[in-house]
């Protein structure tokens, strides 16, 4: 007769096989473009961490939900989302266990390039001798059937991965390893200080970054290790506000789009609050907030450069931009170090 202790355990490792069973359903390889993409977990309370804030969005550069697994990956999503060179992102993307190649090797547009591929991390961790180490569901009977190696094997998410155009159009590939705090890569998660401390944490963090190190260097991909912290305060809050605001579209006239536009260009030039104008061009006051959208449209396009650093607001003047935000963080995007 099964034990308390054996039934918890096995329930445990049901629920174990059945996100991996979830997740590489997902993401069987590389290859799903657009709104095909799927992130291999949701952010929904029942997938997400418990101690994550996970905050899906729709983008409509992307055509489908976005689905960041906290704060600093929604922050980091926005940045990708406004980036131009980036024409598409996929987050949450598995560390493929078994050999699979470059995923622009899939790609309609490049498929017909050379190339790299991966031995996947089962392989790289071999290489290593740290093979019992890699991810797994533990070797457990469950209902008779004894888990084995084939049907027990576990992934490892990456955070972001951006496929951009360099200046002569040509395709190239970054991945973003997403942290809140510089110093924090390849180190267990901080949230829980006794568990962030232990020893077996580290040693499995540790070895994560070793596996994905390897994994992108065979895949030529380079690895951009971002964190929240780095960008300033009033910064990501824009990038998140103003994000949100694009996903839908301006319900206005376009004649009324365009010459609030040219209003909105000319308060930036004489510092006049956008408010001014749009109580001069807007009859109904109930559409009041659809005006405020083209001003965020505008900005989120980079149509209208305004001061990122400071909050945006149509009751006060708008300042102009300082610092170009792409340029500030360009080593984020770039192709190549220096």
């Amino acid at each position: 007769m099964s034990t308390y202790s054996e039934k918890k355990r096995a329930a445990s490792i049901r629920r174990m096989l059945g996100w991996r069973e979830q997740v590489f359903s997902r993401q069987p390889s590389y290859g799903h473009w657009g709104p095909a993409y799927v992130s291999a977990m949701f952010a929904t309370p029942d997938e997400a961490p418990t101690a994550s804030r996970p905050t899906a969005f729709f983008s409509r550069r992307q055509q489908r939900y976005v689905h960041p697994m906290g704060y600093p990956e929604a922050v980091f999503g926005a940045f990708a989302d406004y980036h131009p060179s980036v024409w598409e992102y996929h987050e949450g993307h598995l560390l493929q266990p078994w050999p699979v190649d470059h995923p622009l090797a899939c790609h309609p547009l490049y498929a017909d390039r050379p190339w790299p591929s991966t031995r996947g991390t089962i392989q790289i961790l071999a290489g290593m001798g740290r093979l019992r180490e890699h991810p797994r569901v533990p070797a457990f009977s469950i209902d008779g059937t004894l888990l084995t190696d084939g049907n027990a094997v576990l992934a490892w998410i990456g955070d972001m991965m951006l496929f951009l155009q360099d200046a002569a159009r040509e395709p190239y590939v970054l991945d973003w390893d997403i942290k809140n705090s510089i110093g924090r890569h390849g180190q267990p998660w901080a949230g829980n200080w006794r568990a962030a401390h232990s020893p077996r944490a580290k040693r499995r963090a540790a070895l994560r970054d070793a596996g994905y190190e390897a994994y992108m260097a065979e895949l030529q991909i380079g690895i951009r290790r971002v964190a929240l912290e780095e960008i300033d305060v009033e910064v990501s809050r824009n990038l998140v506000r103003l994000c949100s605001r694009y996903q839908s579209e301006v319900g206005l006239p376009d004649a009324l789009i365009q010459d609030l536009d040219a209003a909105y260009a000319e308060c930036l030039r004489c510092g006049d609050p956008p408010l001014v104008v749009i109580k001069r061009l807007v009859a109904d006051p109930s559409l009041f907030g659809e005006a405020g959208r083209v001003l965020d449209h505008a900005v989120w396009e980079r149509r209208l450069r305004v001061d990122l650093w400071r909050p945006i607001l149509v009751d006060q003047p708008l300042l102009p931009e300082r610092i170009d935000l792409l340029e500030h963080h360009r080593a984020w995007f770039a192709k190549d170090l220096p």
